[in-house]
């Protein structure tokens, strides 16, 4: 059986990674692909916990869309600090962690390709409205 996690926010990925961990040392179990859903903020010290503990960043780009939801609401809601470690899939793949894409669908769109373009450019696919979630080089 393969486990996975719905986990927001950085305590919300602390306490998943850390439930993991327990289970491994407890289970002395290998071959395992377990997974946390969503991670839109995490805290620095846990990035390289993914590649570590061989748990699967399953992360969902679309929810990072930089339209007036994410860049006014979410943004004003997670607080400065939080939106400034916002959707880190760079730095996780970067210490070993794997990563997989999803859609979320059918909470956003099935379609692919607006999932692939938000990841890789972070910035809005209308002309008119080029915004850009949280500009950085991760």
């Amino acid at each position: 059986m393969q486990l996975f996690t719905h986990a927001i926010g950085d305590y919300g990925v602390r306490t998943a990674l850390d439930a993991y961990e327990n289970a491994e040392a407890q289970n002395h179990t290998r071959g395992r692909r377990p997974r946390i859903e969503h991670i839109e903020t995490i805290a620095a010290s846990d990035i390289p916990r993914f590649g570590k503990l061989g748990v699967i960043a399953s992360v969902q780009p679309l929810h990072s869309y930089p339209d007036a939801d994410t860049l006014e609401v979410w943004a004003r809601n997670a607080g400065p600090d939080r939106a400034s470690r916002a959707w880190a899939w760079k730095s996780i793949a970067d210490a070993g962690g794997r990563l997989a894409f999803g859609s979320d669908w059918p909470v956003v769109t099935l379609d692919p390709w607006q999932g692939v373009q938000t990841a890789v450019t972070r910035q809005t696919w209308k002309e008119s409205q080029k915004q850009v979630l949280f500009p950085r080089s991760d």
